[in-house]
């Protein structure tokens, strides 16, 4: 018996996710597959039902919703050999987006069940984001690992800003959040320890990517690959308003990599940290609290590391790493 985990999110894509259950569990069912629906009535309790089902031994963890979902579902089954299986129906659908996954409901559910009949052909070994404290201590339940990017500068304020609108629908709400935080732009004090060097000064943009997405479709790192064993650390020097307005929407493109104040490095870890700077009277601003997949994670210091291999992700096509 092939049996698949199930967790959801109601409210992601305004709902969509909860319309459209009743037809992915018969779609499943429909493809010879046991499903065992492990959402409950919050994220921390969904989140403890779908690590115990990993640990179960289900064939698979299946996520409906957006990145939030996948953000669960990647902590869930880190570390096992359960593969986990996505249907975007949220409002970046970043990962989705890396791994070409297909936003069709239909498309994505006959993915899954095809993968599970051949393995060898449509499941892919990729490397997960852990984050932890300094001393190694981990985060809240739920948020050890991560599969896209971890954002602690204005793209972090712009994740938050956008999980608090209602409007527009979709990515649109990104691109409305860039507009929003850019006019009121900020530069925050950090300290940037990497494998092979430290930074402390003033950054607008601070990311350890492991996949490209950001932002409902934003290129951050065109160069992210989740099977390298590396981050791509991303750091963008504090700009003038109108030169950002001019830098932000060549995010959408890539086209923000040659930009002088565009500093990229790979990395096995990074920790991050708050610096107040030099003057007491006048310290630089604090850091927004990080995001990562669409998830809050937790105020700085945080050390972030590559997981080689953490994670096995149902895909179209086994090579993936680095989808275009």
């Amino acid at each position: 018996m092939v049996t698949v985990g199930l967790v959801t999110n109601p409210t992601s894509g305004h709902g969509r996710a909860r319309s459209h259950i009743k037809k992915i569990v018969q779609r499943l069912r429909d493809n010879h597959l046991t499903v065992i629906d492990a959402t409950a009535d919050s994220y921390e309790s969904t989140h403890r039902a779908a690590h115990a089902l990993a640990r179960q031994g289900v064939s698979a963890l299946v996520t409906v919703g957006g990145d939030g979902m996948v953000h669960l579902g990647v902590d869930s089954v880190a570390g096992t050999n359960v593969p986990l299986g996505i249907i975007p129906l949220g409002t970046g659908n970043d990962v989705s987006r890396h791994f070409a996954i297909p936003t069709s409901v239909n498309q994505a559910v006959d993915l899954i069940a095809t993968a599970l009949r051949y393995p060898d052909d449509y499941i892919a070994t990729s490397d997960v984001i852990e984050t932890t404290r300094p001393d190694g201590t981990p985060l809240d339940l739920g948020h050890q690992f991560s599969m896209a990017i971890v954002s602690a500068g204005i793209d972090a304020s712009i994740n938050a800003r956008a999980n608090a609108m209602r409007w527009p629908r979709q990515s649109g709400r990104y691109v409305r959040a860039v507009m929003e935080e850019l006019p009121q732009i900020h530069s925050y004090g950090y300290t940037i320890t990497t494998d092979h060097s430290t930074f402390t000064g003033k950054a607008i943009v601070v990311s350890a990517a492991n996949t490209r997405y950001f932002g409902g479709g934003m290129d951050i790192v065109p160069h992210a690959d989740p099977t390298d064993g590396y981050l791509d650390l991303i750091r963008i020097d504090p700009v003038p308003p109108l030169e950002a307005l001019r830098v932000f929407p060549q995010l959408f493109k890539g086209g923000h990599i040659n930009h002088p104040a565009v500093h990229c490095e790979r990395t096995r870890q990074v920790l991050i940290e708050y610096a107040p700077g030099p003057d007491v009277a006048r310290p630089w601003a604090h850091p927004p609290l990080p995001y990562s997949d669409g998830e809050a994670l937790a105020d700085l210091p945080l050390l972030i590391r590559s997981c080689p291999q953490g994670v096995r992700v149902i895909t179209p096509r086994k090579d993936s790493g680095n989808v275009n």
